[in-house]
C-alpha cells in the first residue's frame, strides 16, 4: 500500500489539518534559530519556508539522513583528513552542541574552528555575512 496523500503531499510532508504548509514550515524553523533572530528576520524563514515548500525533501532523503545519524561512529577517521578545514557553528544552536562543532575542529588537523555568537542552527540564512567572510578568508 502506498503512502496516504494530503492536498496531493504524502501525509509525511503536510502540516497539521488546518495550518497551511508554509506557515507550518516557518513557526518550526523560527524555533531552531538564535536568540531573536526570526522575529527580527522575518523574511529570511519565510525564504527558506519557500524553498522548502516548493521542493520538500523526499522521505527516504530524511530515513536516510535519520540513520546515518544514529549510526554514525567515524570520528576517530577525521584525524586522517589531511584538507585545509574551517567549521563554522551558531554559539545558540538548539540542535547541535557547540561541543560537537568544537570536537570535530580539535579532531581534523589543523582545522579553525569559528563560532558564531548569538546565531542558532541556520546559519548562512542568520549569518550570511559572516559565513561569507569565512569562506572569503579561507
Amino acid at each position: 500500500m502506498g503512502p496516504s496523500v494530503t492536498g496531493g503531499r504524502p501525509a509525511w510532508q503536510s502540516a497539521p489539518p488546518g495550518v497551511p504548509l508554509r506557515r507550518f514550515l516557518r513557526d518550526g524553523w523560527a524555533t531552531v534559530t538564535g536568540p531573536g533572530f526570526a522575529a527580527a528576520h522575518p523574511e529570511r524563514i519565510e525564504e527558506m519556508a519557500a524553498s522548502i515548500a516548493r521542493r520538500p525533501t523526499p522521505r527516504f532523503a530524511l530515513l536516510d539522513q535519520a540513520r546515518a545519524i544514529a549510526a554514525w561512529s567515524g570520528a576517530e577517521r577525521l584525524r586522517r583528513l589531511a584538507i585545509p578545514t574551517t567549521v563554522v557553528h551558531g554559539s545558540d544552536d538548539p540542535l547541535i552542541p557547540v561541543r560537537n562543532g568544537m570536537r570535530i575542529a580539535q579532531l581534523v588537523s589543523g582545522a579553525r574552528y569559528v563560532e558564531l555568537p548569538s546565531v542558532g542552527h541556520l546559519v548562512p540564512y542568520e549569518a550570511p555575512e559572516d559565513v561569507e567572510r569565512v569562506i572569503r578568508g579561507f
